[in-house]
């Protein structure tokens, strides 16, 4: 056997790819990496996501209760106890004679002119006569409504809470 026979008889035996086979497998591999990598962004930003989402959840609900638990302290719902029934602003006197105001100032709640909560979207009350009917006559207050919404603006976030309270011997 010649040298040139020898050389070809060792090309046979090499095995390999053809062009259109390694085109195939990278296409395969852009397609399978294009899905996997929206599936990692959004698990990556769900995670980013999380810590700010419990955090403003926590003090969303401390905020709702304690103010729950202020209205229902309110004294009477005589002018003098309930100073100020607006929407979003409530001034009353409680059984401890204290004056407290809830309102909003841009995105963030007060309590008393004090900052008692921020990223504040919505901060409503609604007040109700013993009918259920809407009331803004003080004297006719039974019972108030008042929801709270918070939005984390970057993450497009927004969540809402709500409570009703009644006034003491009111019913």
């Amino acid at each position: 056997m010649t040298t040139l026979s020898k050389a070809k008889l060792v090309n046979k035996s090499i095995v390999g790819f053809a062009l259109i086979e390694l085109i195939l497998v990278m296409v395969i591999v852009g397609i399978v990496a294009a899905t996997s990598s929206n599936f990692l962004f959004q698990t990556y930003r769900t995670s980013n996501l999380a810590p700010d989402l419990v955090e403003l959840d926590n003090a969303t609900r401390v905020a709702m209760i304690t103010m729950r638990g202020e209205l229902l302290n309110i004294r009477s719902n005589t002018n003098s106890d309930i100073s100020n029934a607006q929407t979003n602003t409530i001034t009353f006197t409680d059984t401890s004679n204290n004056t407290i105001t809830y309102s909003l100032s841009g995105s963030t709640m007060m309590r008393n002119g004090f900052t008692f909560l921020e990223q504040v979207s919505a901060l409503t009350f609604t007040y109700f006569d013993a009918q259920g009917a809407v009331t803004n006559t003080v004297s006719n207050i039974r019972y108030i409504q008042f929801s709270l919404t918070t939005t984390i603006v970057a993450r497009s976030y927004s969540q809402s809470f709500s409570g009703t309270v009644y006034l003491r011997n009111s019913r």
